[in-house]
């Protein structure tokens, strides 16, 4: 029993060890050099990637997608059955919304890990604070490409659904 104990907080001394030696720099963020700008990329990059591989993300999309309308492609109203439905991040994309989430923590990093900042980010899903479209796979990979009347459609009808919440919480304040 004796050895497991001393075993167990080897291993709890050496993650310390590690935790201390990726934070020592006040710019390091387990080994993300946060003043620059392509580490600052590659750790977003990193979270996203977690998120959309968590189980948390995955039930999320599912509801996202079963709930709002979802029959027909908010855009060109084809019908999901002819073409698989996609969630779209709008106006912020699922990279802005991690950024946020750093930025929000930026004095602090050095209490959390990787996988915590990616666990805030499924949060603000879950509690449907993230706005988003459902599309279908053409009228999402014509947003991405930079189709104009798509993107306008998009923002038309991101208008239409959250301004009313927009308005309400301005009276709020």
């Amino acid at each position: 029993m004796k050895n497991s104990e001393n075993s167990e907080e080897h291993w709890r001394n050496e993650e310390q060890d590690i935790m201390m030696s990726c934070s020592s720099d006040a710019n390091l963020f387990f080994n993300h050099d946060l003043s620059d700008p392509k580490d600052w990329t590659r750790l977003i990059k990193t979270i996203e990637r977690i998120v959309r591989t968590s189980a948390e993300y995955r039930c999320w999309a599912r509801w996202a997608k079963e709930t709002k309308n979802s029959e027909n492609c908010e855009v060109c109203e084809i019908e999901f059955i002819y073409s698989p439905v996609e969630t779209h991040h709008y106006p912020k994309n699922l990279f802005s919304i991690v950024e946020d989430v750093l930025q929000q923590h930026l004095h602090e990093l050095d209490k959390f890990r990787i996988v915590q900042l990616a666990d805030m980010v499924n949060v603000e899903h879950l509690k449907n604070k993230v706005s988003f479209v459902n599309l279908c796979k053409a009228c999402h990979e014509r947003f991405h490409n930079g189709d104009l009347p798509i993107i306008e459609k998009v923002r038309k009808l991101y208008l239409r659904e959250y301004k009313p919440l927009i308005n309400k919480k301005q009276k709020e304040i």
